[in-house]
């Protein structure tokens, strides 16, 4: 196309082509106008005008592409079992699952944080359940993706404080309160929370503090991460309790499907799963009230003061 034809149909935006009548022009395309007009005002030779002009033209696309970008951006900050989070960069993170993550996770992820909020209410972050991302801010390859939107929270981990942190008698306080609610839950709900994280899958932590998923954020503690250590596996046919008996049953699902290799991956995700309920478990029931009773201890000596 020559250029005097690509002025000419830009010069016929804002008008009915059809009818010939002249309508209002988008605020933008007068905003844009009048930026030509500026910046091609100071020539009168014509070839040059329309030089200036598509000149003109080609830098507003570049800054329209340059907002575009920045209304998208988003960096990777960290990878869980089942989700990718994103710092949203306006003040939250989103935590978006995995291609072929189910969004019946979520709504069950949603349906936990309802109870959880019963017992450790005050130390979950802001968090929103998305079935599918959607929306201008949210990159074309995330779309469609379930997700959590959660407040950031900004601090250390837990297992990354100091003893001179520890000497903050609020923060103590919490910590009691905090891990005294993840007991009270584990009781009520017979349902294990993850409150140590990836990290500490298959080993026991090194002390009742040695946790990834709880930060610190000024003197409040947070759970960042509010999964279950998983006491089921998930199937095509629902949830299924992992016992011994139903992973070897699963090679029944496996000769249909054709495939010993994921006859032998259902059964190793059932043994390690098995394994990481026994250490939360032994964990919970020594190092965790250990813990307790330690920062309980300190409390005390601090007050004392």
């Amino acid at each position: 196309m020559s250029k005097e034809k690509h002025i000419d149909k830009i010069r016929m935006e804002g008008k009915d082509r059809t009818a010939g009548n002249e309508e209002t022009p988008p605020a933008e395309s007068t905003e844009l106008r009048e930026e030509i007009d500026v910046e091609t005002r100071q020539t009168d030779n014509k070839e040059q005008r329309r030089d200036a002009e598509i000149e003109a033209l080609r830098n507003r696309v570049q800054e329209i592409g340059a907002d575009d970008k920045a209304r998208h951006s988003m960096d990777l900050i960290g990878e869980g079992g089942e989700s990718l989070v994103y710092d949203a960069q306006d003040g939250t993170v989103l935590k978006v699952g995995k291609p072929g993550y189910p969004v019946e996770f979520l709504r069950r992820n949603a349906e936990l944080f309802e109870r959880l909020k019963e017992h450790i209410g005050k130390f979950l972050p802001e968090t929103e359940f998305i079935e599918a991302l959607s929306g201008d801010d949210i990159p074309d390859e995330l779309k469609g993706r379930p997700a959590m939107r959660q407040t950031k929270i900004e601090g250390k981990a837990l297992h990354e404080i100091t003893e001179e942190d520890l000497n903050n008698p609020k923060l103590l306080r919490n910590l009691i309160e905090l891990m005294n609610g993840v007991l009270s839950f584990q009781e009520a709900e017979k349902e294990i929370i993850d409150f140590y994280g990836k990290a500490r899958d298959w080993k026991r932590p090194a002390n009742a503090l040695d946790s990834a998923n709880i930060r610190i954020q000024g003197d409040q503690p947070y759970l960042i991460d509010t999964g279950l250590v998983p006491s089921e596996l998930q199937t095509e046919q629902g949830p299924v309790k992992i016992t011994v008996w139903n992973a070897v049953a699963g090679i029944g699902w496996a000769i249909k499907e054709r495939s010993v290799k994921k006859y032998f991956q259902h059964i190793g995700f059932a043994a390690k799963a098995r394994y990481v309920q026994t250490v939360y478990r032994m964990t919970y029931a020594t190092i965790f009230r250990s813990g307790i009773r330690s920062l309980e201890k300190k409390l005390a000596e601090i007050e004392s003061e």
